[in-house]
């Protein structure tokens, strides 16, 4: 393979450094089998300059061939190379302005799926996952569920396989059987397989249902209030007025 200076990463002089390595190889392997072509040819009494001819043909279609598909090669090496450092750069960036986890991992998603790769979730395709056992030998001992531990990630455009998840197998029993560990754990995967999507969408349409609602309310404890203050009681002072009078 081709030596490349540390932190070089000029096209140019990447290209150059696996055509001084690669082409002598190729070279060498067209000579012995335009010798072979020629020892062949020889046999049919075919002239020498036909065999000249024809290395030189050779040579002039294949070389350039190989070149244009070592150029290729290195160039979208690079590419990609320089696409993932960007996609480094803002995850980075994003980790460093957002205030909660969650962001991060909307932010991750995005980038992944912009990538082309998939982020597999589900155990429904357990040959993506590598599974442990909750407890030692719970797979032979009855049915099981598997929850998963970490998902797997797939490349999107060939389909193969770029990490394998992880599965657990925990024994599958009722509710009633299940121990206290176990059913914070279900209802746990449970909410977050129910959790909308956008919950803050959802929060200010009903807070604006709320307002909606309390100014009718709200106008009418003002205009019984209103009514209060408008009409002061005397009834009070007035029948002691009077009571004073007649004891007078």
């Amino acid at each position: 393979m081709p030596e490349f200076t540390p932190g070089t990463l000029d096209a140019a002089a990447i290209l150059k450094s696996v055509n001084e390595t690669l082409l002598p190889v190729v070279e060498k392997e067209l000579e012995e089998a335009t010798e072979k072509l020629g020892a062949a040819l020889a046999d049919k009494e075919t002239e020498t300059d036909l065999v000249s001819t024809f290395r030189t043909e050779l040579m002039r279609r294949v070389l350039p061939q190989f070149t244009e598909a070592v150029r290729k090669g290195v160039l979208e090496s690079i590419r990609t190379r320089q696409m993932h450092l960007a996609q480094l750069a803002v995850l980075h960036r994003q980790a460093l302005d957002a205030k909660t986890l969650k962001v991060v991992l909307t932010r991750l998603d995005d980038e992944a799926a912009k990538a082309g790769l998939q982020i597999v979730g589900d155990a429904g395709d357990q040959s993506l996952f590598n599974v442990v056992e909750d407890q030692p030998g719970v797979t032979k001992r009855g049915p099981v569920t598997y929850e998963i531990v970490a998902p797997a990630y797939v490349d999107t455009e060939s389909g193969k396989l770029v990490e394998r998840g992880w599965l657990r197998a925990v024994a599958k029993v009722s509710p009633k059987e299940m121990t206290r560990q176990q059913r914070r754990r279900a209802t746990h995967a449970e909410a977050e397989r129910k959790q909308p999507e956008k919950e803050a969408p959802a929060q200010q349409k009903r807070k604006k249902h709320h307002r909606g609602q309390e100014p009718e309310k709200q106008q009418h404890r003002d205009d019984g209030r209103r009514d209060d203050g408008a009409h002061p009681r005397f009834e009070g002072n007035g029948d002691r007025r009077m009571a004073g009078r007649k004891t007078r």
